[in-house]
C-alpha cells in the first residue's frame, strides 16, 4: 500500500492555493502455480483520493514455454470497465496490450468504446551478493 501527496502539494507555482489531495492505494496479489507451465496471478487494487474511489479486480494467466511466456488477463474496474489483456514475457521484458471496454452507464455515449494501453516492462533481478560457502 502507499499514500501519495502526503503534504498536499500546490498545483501551481503561482499564488493559487489549489492543492492535490492525498491518495491512498492498497494492492494485493498472489501467484498460484496451477500446473507445470501455468501460473495464475489474481490481484485487487483499491485507491481513493478525496471522494473518488476505484476498485480493480482480476487475474492474469501465464502459459510458459521455456524463456517465453504468453499472458492472458481479464480485469474489472468496478462499475466502470471490463479490461481484457494479452501479452508476452521474453527474458526480462514484458510487453502487454489491454483495452478498457466501457460498461458504465456512460456506455451509451461512448458506444462501449474505451482506451488502448500498451506497456513495456523491464524486470531487474538482484544477483547473488553472498560469497559461496567453502564447506568449512
Amino acid at each position: 500500500s502507499s499514500l501519495n501527496h502526503i503534504n498536499k502539494p500546490r498545483t501551481s507555482f503561482y499564488d493559487s492555493d489549489n492543492r492535490i489531495n492525498q491518495k491512498l492505494i492498497i494492492h494485493a496479489n498472489a501467484t498460484i502455480i496451477a500446473e507445470r507451465g501455468i501460473i495464475i496471478n489474481p490481484a485487487i487494487l483499491f485507491s481513493q483520493q478525496s471522494l473518488a474511489r476505484e476498485i480493480v479486480i482480476g487475474s492474469n494467466v501465464s502459459l510458459s514455454n521455456r524463456d517465453l511466456q504468453f499472458i492472458l488477463g481479464l480485469w474489472y474496474r468496478v462499475n466502470s470497465d471490463l479490461i481484457p489483456l494479452v501479452g508476452i514475457n521474453l527474458n526480462a521484458y514484458r510487453f502487454a496490450i489491454s483495452y478498457d471496454v466501457n460498461i458504465s452507464p456512460l456506455r451509451l455515449a461512448s458506444n462501449y468504446k474505451g482506451g488502448v494501453e500498451l506497456s513495456l516492462t523491464k524486470v531487474f533481478r538482484k544477483r547473488g551478493s553472498r560469497a559461496e560457502c567453502s564447506g568449512y
